[in-house]
């Protein structure tokens, strides 16, 4: 687990800490993230959730779908 950023940018994940449902949920993730890279658009997968065009897509487990998040402002890192 250590090395696992190692993977980073193959098609190798590590799963083991996830439920068989919550392995599900990833699996359709990346399959549509992976859709979205081959359009070429901006995308990243992230537990449970999906960024593109800067929109961010939550899994509902209610609904068993994605929903559109806001993203929240970044901070201003200055003091004023």
């Amino acid at each position: 687990m250590k090395q696992k950023s190692k993977l980073k940018g193959t098609e190798i994940f590590i799963d083991d800490d996830y439920t068989k449902r919550e392995n599900e949920i990833q699996k359709k993730i990346r399959a549509i993230g992976a859709g979205e890279k081959r359009k070429r658009r901006e995308t990243k997968v992230g537990y449970k959730k999906l960024i593109r065009a800067g929109e961010v897509w939550q899994w509902n487990e209610d609904q068993d779908e994605f929903v559109k998040k806001p993203l929240r402002p970044k901070e201003n890192s200055k003091n004023e």
